[in-house]
């Protein structure tokens, strides 16, 4: 029954109840409390068949509902089962071979892959040419040549240390010879070269004066067989930190990154491997800004040499 069903029901059996318990003669006090305990029962005998009615039913449309999905789950399972057909077919990639022919030829290709650039000799000389300001060197500014009058080793409290002395009465003290390549030409390198020599031949080679003595010796005597030619042995190894001209004593200077410091006039021939002289030119030559007007023509001169070195030594069968 409908809620509404049920109040009138229950209506209807508590007007009946009380003209059958009226007709008796009964009080009127136990005549309320009469009806109102059978209403209480009727009510719960109603209200425990709604309840039983309601449980079955939920049963019956629960026991409909599993009968309903099983036949949606068996599908479902087997469309699961079967290959999904809107999913297109990756192409798996081949698998490559693990033996040594196929990971040296993998290695091989990689390689090719990664090519440096040639060095190109057929291109201009300024291509190899880097102008510096004085601000990005070590080196002192130039200062106005003056004519080289002297040397000396002097003693101080923390060791020896060179003095050069010039016509015009200055004096300059240093410890390498890039110090000094910046004030002082050809001619002032090759009268330092000898007095140094004629005095450590009756000196001890010690200290500051041992530095310069080995720069010189490379600079002046790096023939085969002479006293500057075994510092070239291990040159295969060297690995470029600068390479920079000074064109007033027509010098160039080529440094390691090991430490190696060698000094070269710009037109004699030392010897270079091909290696190095590729590499000098691929890190470039470096140059002050022009001070006197022909240090750009100095410096394409140097390149031009070296390149010519280089193209020489290429085709040679040694």
């Amino acid at each position: 029954m409908t809620p509404a069903q049920q109040r009138e029901y229950m209506r209807v059996f508590v007007k009946n109840q009380s003209t059958t318990i009226y007709s008796t003669g009964w009080s009127m006090k136990y005549v309320k409390s009469l009806a109102g305990e059978q209403l209480i029962a009727e009510f719960e005998k109603i209200r425990m068949a709604v309840a039983d009615h309601k449980s079955n039913e939920l049963r019956r449309t629960l026991k409909r509902a599993g009968e309903a999905l099983e036949p949606d789950t068996s599908k479902k399972q087997k469309s699961t089962e079967a290959p999904i057909p809107s999913m297109p077919d990756v192409p798996q990639p081949k698998v490559v071979s693990s033996s040594k022919s196929s990971g040296s030829r993998r290695k091989s290709l990689g390689r090719s892959r990664i090519t440096k650039p040639e060095l190109d000799l057929n291109a201009d000389d300024k291509t190899f040419i880097n102008v510096v300001s004085d601000e990005d060197s070590d080196d002192e500014a130039p200062i106005l040549w003056s004519a080289f009058a002297g040397w000396e080793v002097i003693s101080t409290p923390l060791g020896e240390i060179n003095a050069m002395y010039m016509m015009d009465q200055s004096t300059k003290h240093f410890t390498t010879l890039r110090e000094i390549l910046h004030m002082v030409d050809r001619q002032d390198l090759l009268k330092l070269y000898r007095l140094v020599v004629k005095f450590y031949e009756n000196h001890p080679v010690t200290g500051a004066g041992l530095m310069l003595w080995g720069d010189l010796q490379v600079l002046m005597d790096t023939e085969e067989g002479g006293k500057g030619s075994s510092v070239w042995h291990h040159q295969s190894l060297w690995q470029i930190s600068s390479w920079r001209l000074y064109t007033l004593s027509n010098v160039h200077v080529l440094e390691t990154v090991s430490g190696e410091v060698l000094y070269m006039f710009a037109d004699v021939s030392y010897p270079l491997s091909v290696k190095l002289m590729e590499r000098m030119l691929k890190h470039k030559l470096e140059i002050a800004k022009d001070v006197v007007g022909n240090d750009m023509t100095t410096a394409e001169q140097l390149v031009w040499f070296i390149k010519n070195q280089l193209a020489a030594a290429q085709v040679s069968p040694a």
